[in-house]
């Protein structure tokens, strides 16, 4: 009978274990509500014969509440997570008008939804945020517009909120607005030599005796600080058996907005 030949085998590496990406599992929070500290550049313009000619950059400090709502897929398929603000304000010092600069959340008004989208389908982050806010500007303390839509966006964000533990490189800087940012500002005087302003004045503006023609546009938007002050599930409290410590239960009831809830 024949001798079998040895076949030489070339021993087998050893498959090296899958690895996993760690920022993978950092997932969407539950549904609360943040506390957010921030930097906004606006640019405040003259405009003289229809050319703009910088008169300054104003540097506002804002605090935002943001209220969020439950992640959830969206019909793109991309996880997304839908917030309303529920009280802003944002302050600079104005040297061309000699007066401080306020802007402040719309009372009365309803609050468009603003949101935070993931920028990859199957992971929440990196993620888009598109706020939407409508406010008042006073100048002094004189309301000179109201109920102006402030759309700023950013992406590639890595926590919700941003700059989370006043970790700002955490938060990307916003740089995208919408057109409707813009304001223009006619800035006449009445009668007592009063500083007066007029809103998306008309061509005849100065013709007609108004001082001077302003426009402001943003800059951009950096993030400082975030803190997440309510957990809505931390208060989402059973009825609860018999024994149940009296000091879980004394805390002020916060309920959700309605237009965030989803089952």
């Amino acid at each position: 009978m024949a001798k079998r030949k040895k076949v030489s085998r070339t021993p087998r590496t050893p498959k090296s274990p899958k690895m996993m990406d760690g920022r993978d599992n950092i997932r969407f929070p539950g549904p609360g509500i943040d506390l957010i500290h921030h930097e906004v550049a606006v640019n405040l313009f003259q405009v003289v014969n229809g050319e703009e000619v910088l008169l300054e950059t104003l540097n506002f400090q804002g605090r935002m509440l943001i209220e969020r709502g439950k992640a959830y897929t969206n019909a793109d398929g991309y996880r997304q997570v839908d917030f309303i603000s529920t009280s802003w304000t944002a302050t600079a010092w104005s040297k061309s008008l000699k007066q401080d600069v306020l802007y402040i959340l719309s009372e009365g008004a309803e609050q468009p939804i603003g949101t935070i989208v993931a920028e990859t389908k199957g992971k929440d982050f990196p993620a888009t945020i598109q706020f939407n806010v409508l406010f008042d500007v006073r100048v002094g303390n004189r309301t000179v517009i109201e109920q102006h839509e402030g759309r700023p966006a950013g992406h590639a964000f890595t926590t919700i909120p941003p700059a989370s533990d006043v970790r700002t490189d955490l938060a990307p800087t916003m740089s995208l607005f919408g057109t409707d940012d813009i304001m223009d500002i006619g800035v006449g005087a009445n009668d007592r030599g009063e500083m007066v302003f007029r809103r998306n004045p008309p061509a005849s503006f100065l013709a007609d005796g108004g001082l001077i023609l302003l426009r402001v546009k943003p800059i951009d938007c950096n993030d400082k600080a975030g803190t997440t002050l309510v957990h809505f599930a931390e208060l989402n409290l059973p009825s609860g058996p018999k024994g149940l410590p009296p000091q879980i239960l004394n805390q002020v009831p916060v309920l959700q907005n309605p237009r965030l809830r989803r089952s």
